[in-house]
């Protein structure tokens, strides 16, 4: 692969993570420990160094552990409010916030992200402010007007203030619970993360999401090669708008639903496929997006997938990967998962990490190889 963004994550202090380093990273990374170890959180941290000063990007860490789309909408109690997920980002001790301390390195190039979170109580401004050196949420139209509004004179709000990159740049965001998530500041239109959960590929609203902006930008020819990597039979997607009985009218409120032209089954809208093509779907929608130098982070890389079909779809992934210039960080619980890898990926393109009580443990290359297929060593 090409240089990678990262050669090495150092978390100080995030979430329940302390003084956890992964160095030498590879193309492709694989984060391997028992539960509530802290995979997931490396990638939660990876996304912030993206675009820390960024609000859509705070909002995005703060995403990947929770029900895909908000499904906890549905029951009492469930929903956990927009600022209890960021504020939540950050490490608690004896009920106070702590600050998140993150470093990452390409080569001698070093970035640093430090945040500091407090909790607020006040009156949004009308409108956002937006400068170079801060952010503040407005108030929405939508809440004043709304008949369920709650009448306070004071709201909880988030203030958020970091400094970041390798100048260490000053920021500071102010974010309320219902305050505007209209954001004013104009961020680069290429992004240079994506993520996959575990259950997003089965947002049918988040899949044809992703397939309309590849449509937009022309790339669904590079898409759908892709996908034909793991279901050889899926000829097209294509977005259907429904009809009315009476004729060919688009039905008041209609959208358009994302269909799977098939070679055997004919034209299948996405919600009946089976989680293979779904994950497929969505794992080439994100690479076709990422620009060279970007990374793509999986939380359980297997999901989805049949072991008969591991071997052929982890080849498919580390070459797109390869070929397009990404970098890949994944989870997984899996050994076969890992086996699998190992034997797609050529060289010594894979590192894996063991993430136990706060400390890591590297294996890369020949190492590697021999501890699985000579060894069978248990390195989750």
């Amino acid at each position: 692969m090409s240089r990678q963004p990262y050669t090495s994550v150092q978390i100080q202090a995030m979430r329940g993570l302390s003084g956890l380093t992964l160095e030498g990273c590879g193309g492709v990374n694989l984060l391997v420990g028992g539960n509530n170890s802290g995979k997931t959180t490396v990638l939660e941290a990876l996304i912030l160094l993206s675009d820390p000063a960024n609000v859509r990007i705070w909002e995005t860490a703060s995403q990947l552990r929770r029900a895909w789309p908000l499904a906890d909408l549905w029951y009492r109690g469930g929903l956990v409010g927009r600022l209890e997920a960021l504020e939540w980002l950050f490490p608690h001790r004896d009920a106070a916030i702590h600050p998140i301390e993150l470093l990452t390195s390409q080569g001698e190039t070093q970035r640093r992200l430090h945040a500091d979170a407090e909790r607020i109580f006040g009156s949004p401004p009308e409108r956002p402010l937006v400068t170079e050196e801060v952010e503040i949420e407005g108030s929405t139209v939508s809440n004043q007007m709304s008949l369920f509004a709650q009448s306070s004179s004071e709201d909880p709000g988030l203030e958020i203030r970091l400094t970041h990159g390798m100048d260490d740049k000053a920021f500071r965001m102010v974010l309320w619970e219902r305050g505007s998530l209209r954001v004013l500041r104009q961020h680069t239109s290429v992004s240079t993360v994506a993520f996959a959960t575990p259950i997003s590929h089965r947002s049918d609203g988040l899949l044809a999401a992703r397939v309309s902006r590849i449509i937009h930008e022309d790339q669904m020819a590079a898409a759908l090669t892709l996908i034909r990597g793991i279901d050889p039979l899926v000829q097209d997607l294509i977005m259907v708008q429904p009809e009315r009985d009476d004729g060919p009218i688009p039905a008041r409120g209609s959208a358009a639903t994302l269909h799977v032209r098939h070679a055997r089954a004919g034209l299948v809208p996405v919600h009946v496929m089976g989680d293979g093509t779904r994950r497929a779907i969505h794992l080439a929608s994100l690479l076709v997006d990422l620009p060279p130098g970007g990374v793509l982070l999986l939380d359980e890389l297997e999901v989805g997938m049949h072991t008969s079909v591991l071997h052929g779809v982890f080849r498919w992934l580390v070459t797109a990967c390869r070929e397009r210039g990404v970098q890949l960080f994944a989870t997984t619980h899996s050994l076969e998962a890992i086996d699998t890898l190992i034997q797609a990926a050529p060289g010594d393109d894979v590192v894996l990490y063991r993430l136990e009580s706060g400390r890591v443990r590297r294996l890369a290359g020949d190492t590697l190889r021999t501890a699985r297929e000579e060894l069978g060593a248990e390195v989750r």
